[in-house]
């Protein structure tokens, strides 16, 4: 852009011409931001402006299109400078005006010293604008045709008008949508036609809309409006057409449409590592129809924004990243361009699939110091999407240890390791779709470098004439694989135990039993590893008491029964026997009693039972790190289940903790004595809830799990239901995630029935859901550690869930969790329903025994109410393990599989299963 001159070479300047270039943002006849809207008509060089689409007119003219010259004595832009203000002559001769269009002389006057007078026939600006003035009317020089009384116009023709019609371009019946842009056409006839400027579109409030497009015929002029519909709707509308003979208009108004919304989310076909297969769910919607076209928006978590594409009823979407999650929504279109766009439906999270299963490892083991040996297995053949590329071994502690070997590789050394570390190791596989899912993680540690240091903190206490217990622990930092214990006295032979040592700086204790009274003992311990044994250890010297018997009564302010009183004397005298080590929880007891017998001392506390809980100290948690947070997260029969938070280890952990409610009775406490000691035992699995610590606090035992944000399997399942219009029936959770709730319990079960425990009460309302939906198994109130157990006292029992042989024999093994698992599985399928509901418990006494079994649910597979019936069988050795159950789950959870085993989809005449909250209690 600029002002550019021309001139023959070698000549002076006065012999040359210039002309500005004037570079608009936009192309020619368009405007706005982007563009997109068309200018109006902009006469006599006018320029059209691609920030306002208003013209830009040269010198002397004015007018919404440039289409008037100035009036006598008026010149400039926008005719505002007075001539007789510049020679005092009002006829404006030898005045002339320059601007970046070009110079004018004023109008009336041309030349290059605008001192010469129009031509017959021409007026304005340098005479540029020629008159056509019929029915006698004259042409003035400055102000063009003069008409004779009874004409009207530029060109004196017009004498009456007649009429006005409106239009609107590609719209019927004047429906459109909210922040559509419609073009509204007015065409008005009649002598004379309406000319630039002379129809115009008036709002409610009186404003005026010019045109941005004008087009004549011999018998009407049409004038194009652009209205953009907004929230702030100004209609009515009225067209307005104005000329010499007078004027007419004609009022019209629009009808908004609603956009149209999805009401239902996207639903998932089928999947495989790199493709998803979804549904739309577009013909369920709210709004105005027709539909014009479906968008599919889709992007990953780590995505920024959505990817969008056209679709049918269907849409494929690949290629995906594998074992990643989607968030996928719909957006409907109606007619009326972009403005059809209707709002975004609801989001649908969907997770393509894992290319292969995860490798097995096999074998792990230290070889020296600073080397660890692992072996694994490649997955089977049907569970891989391809062939194996390479397989990836890394560890995912502070410590980072990463090497890629070729699939031909079944094993590796990881070499020049850190003595006495432990390492985490996962092995997974790539194919070409990508990654596969990550082995189990298994850990191992190198060996150490040294000898390990001699125990230390060694005593001896509780001495009588047969037995004493030794005390001692064990440094960290030194895989400490056994304690030998050497005693003797004078003149009598060694005897050597050799014991399994415990984690490192854990408190041990032994009972010697079977010594000599009277006599004095010489003891040793030391501490060995794979290097050798220590040196430097402890030496202690004791002597046995004389054989003698002292009773003492309870004189205390506390009465016991005569049963609690056996069972102290049972557990000492279970202690002075056996030959074992235990692990000693070093804790302080505020309040006890103490009562001797035969000098052997026992602790009993206020619950009258004898202390037999036995922590690690790992597991015992200062009550001073107990934050408690005001939100109550159940009542029980007997406890109570608080929200807290825990610093363990320098972190701050969301617990649920678990205390007795006031006034439980002895075998509430005991049922709690007893959880405490089965979740003890049980260690960490994924589906099993992990015991944080304990705590105990002014006679008070605090119970810490992990926190489940997710709350109960029940009442998540009861919150999935969903009624549409009061009539069709549904669940927003898929198959698989249903599927995938009974496969992680049976995975959790199985792992139970291995370490001998007998849950006794599982059911959906003791399954809680983790992050991700993981089941966990919760609740061991009624947990046992036998094989068989057979229940002696009477207390409450869930016994909609109980199997046949303990409802009559009280009798309880893994078989009778199967049957429960059962239960659980029914409860699944019918969305937390009510077993047995309108049945008491008497009548279940009664059929049960007779064959009576629970109906298959409506909305279930055949296949997978058998599953129910096999857990439901007669004689426990009939009904399948755990083991086979999880197999059985794993093979429907198969995300290939297009079989229907539980349908979620809308029913109509389906009910929910009952629900009777007074029957579950019962």
């Amino acid at each position: 852009a600029g002002v550019y001159i021309a001139h023959y070479a070698r000549e002076r300047y006065i012999y040359s011409a210039a002309t500005r270039l004037i570079v608009r943002d936009c192309p020619m006849n368009k405007w706005s931001l982007n563009c997109s809207r068309p200018c109006i008509v902009c006469n006599h060089g006018g320029v059209c402006s691609a920030s306002t689409g208003e013209c830009v007119c040269p010198m002397g003219f004015i007018g919404r299109h440039c289409e008037q010259a100035c009036p006598s004595n008026l010149l400039g832009p926008s005719c505002l400078l007075r001539c007789d203000d510049i020679t005092n002559d009002v006829t404006c001769r030898g005045v002339q005006m320059c601007q970046t269009t070009g110079c004018r002389c004023a109008t009336g006057w041309k030349g290059p010293n605008c001192d010469e007078a129009c031509l017959p026939n021409t007026y304005g600006p340098d005479c540029h604008l020629r008159c056509l003035c019929h029915n006698n009317g004259t042409c003035d020089a400055q102000r063009g045709c003069i008409c004779t009384p009874g004409w009207f116009g530029p060109s004196c023709k017009s004498r009456l008008l007649r009429h006005a019609t409106v239009m609107m371009s590609q719209y019927e019946l004047f429906q459109v949508n909210q922040n559509q842009e419609v073009t509204v056409e007015c065409s008005v006839s009649g002598i004379p036609l309406p000319g630039q400027g002379e129809i115009v579109l008036i709002v409610k409030n009186e404003e005026e809309i010019y045109p941005v497009l004008n087009s004549m015929t011999s018998s009407e002029t049409t004038s194009s409006f652009a209205i953009l519909v907004t929230s702030f709707y100004p209609g009515p509308f009225r067209c307005k057409a104005t000329t010499s003979a007078g004027s007419t208009s004609k009022e019209f108004n629009f009808t908004i449409s609603e956009l149209p919304t999805p009401r239902l989310p996207p639903f998932l076909i089928s999947r495989s590592a790199t493709r998803l297969v979804i549904g739309l769910n577009s013909r369920n919607y709210s709004g105005d129809g027709p539909i014009r076209k479906s968008e599919v928006w889709f992007k990953s978590a780590e995505e920024r924004f959505y990817r969008i594409f056209e679709s049918n009823d269907t849409m494929v979407i690949y290629p995906l990243q594998p074992a990643t999650q989607y968030n996928i929504r719909v957006v409907l279109f109606r007619e009326g361009g972009d403005s059809g766009e209707g709002v975004p439906g609801p989001v649908a999270d969907v997770t393509t699939d894992y290319p292969t299963s995860a490798p097995r490892i096999t074998l792990i083991y230290a070889i020296g110091n600073t080397t660890l040996f692992l072996q694994w297995e490649i997955p089977p053949r049907n569970e891989l999407n391809g062939p194996v590329l390479e397989e990836n071994d890394s560890s995912p502690n502070a410590i980072k240890f990463h090497d890629n070997v070729t699939s031909l590789i079944t094993s590796y050394s990881f070499d020049g390791l850190t003595p006495y570390t432990s390492y985490s190791f996962q092995v997974r596989a790539y194919t070409h779709e990508g990654p596969g899912i990550y082995s189990d993680v298994i850990r191992n540690k190198t060996l150490e470098d040294g000898l390990p240091p001699p125990p230390y903190g060694a005593r001896v206490t509780n001495v009588t004439s047969s037995g004493a217990l030794i005390k001692w622990a064990i440094r960290g930092g030194y895989r400490i694989t056994m304690v030998k214990l050497v005693y003797y006295h004078d003149g009598g032979i060694p005897v050597r135990l050799i014991l399994e040592s415990e984690e490192d700086g854990m408190v041990m204790l032994k009972m010697l039993s079977s010594l000599e009274q009277n006599t004095l003992y010489h003891l040793e311990l030391v501490a060995s590893n794979y290097v050798g044994d220590s040196s430097g250890n402890p030496v202690l010297n004791f002597r046995t008491l004389i054989g003698k018997v002292r009773y003492t009564n309870f004189t205390q302010n506390r009465y016991f029964t005569t049963k609690q009183i056996i069972k102290s004397f049972r557990c000492v005298f279970t202690a002075l026997l056996q030959n074992y080590v235990i692990v000693y929880d070093v804790r302080q007891i505020t309040s006890h009693e103490i009562c001797h017998a035969t000098d052997v001392e026992c602790t009993i506390d206020y619950y009258g039972l004898i202390t037999s809980q036995i922590f690690p100290e790992s597991l015992v948690i200062p009550w001073e790190n107990i934050s408690f947070e005001d939100i109550p997260l159940g009542v029980g029969n007997f406890g109570q289940v608080v929200k807290a938070v825990v610093r363990k280890d320098g972190e701050l952990i969301q617990t649920a903790v678990k205390m007795l409610k006031d006034g439980c009775t002895l075998e509430d406490k005991h049922d709690f004595h007893a959880e405490l000691d089965t979740m003890v035992g049980i260690g960490y699995h994924r589906h099993v809830v992990t015991l944080v610590g304990t705590c105990e606090h002014d006679n008070v035992m605090y119970l810490c799990t992990e926190f489940a944000p997710l709350g109960s399997l029940l009442q998540f399942l009861r919150k999935s239901r969903r009624l549409e219009n009061s009539e069709k029936t549904y669940t927003s959770l898929s198959q698989s995630q249903l599927l995938k709730f009974a496969h992680d319990i049976t995975l959790g079960m199985t792992y139970l029935s291995e370490k001998q425990i007998i849950h006794r009460d599982l059911a959906a309302r003791n399954i809680l859901l983790g992050d991700g939906y993981v089941c966990k198994i919760a609740d061991f109130g009624l947990s046992r550690g036998e094989g068989v157990y057979v229940k002696k006292t009477v207390s409450r029992l869930p016994i909609r869930w109980m199997a046949i042989e303990s409802l009559n024999y009280n009798v309880y093994t893994t078989k009778s969790d199967v049957w429960s698992f059962g239960i659980l599985l029914w409860e699944i399928v019918s969305l937390g329903g009510t077993p047995y509901c309108g049945m008491s418990c008497t009548e279940l006494f009664e059929k049960l025994p007779t064959g009576y079994r629970m109906e298959k649910p409506l909305n279930c597979d055949g296949e997978v109410f058998g599953i129910m019936c096999q857990c439901w069988k007669n004689r426990p050795y009939d009904r399948p393990t755990f083991a086979q159950l999880s197999i059985a789950l794993e093979r429907m959870c198969d995300a290939r599989s297009s079989r229907n085993y539980v349908n979620t989809a809308i029913f109509e005449d389906f009910k929910f299963a009952n629900i009777d909250v007074n029957e579950e209690e019962a």
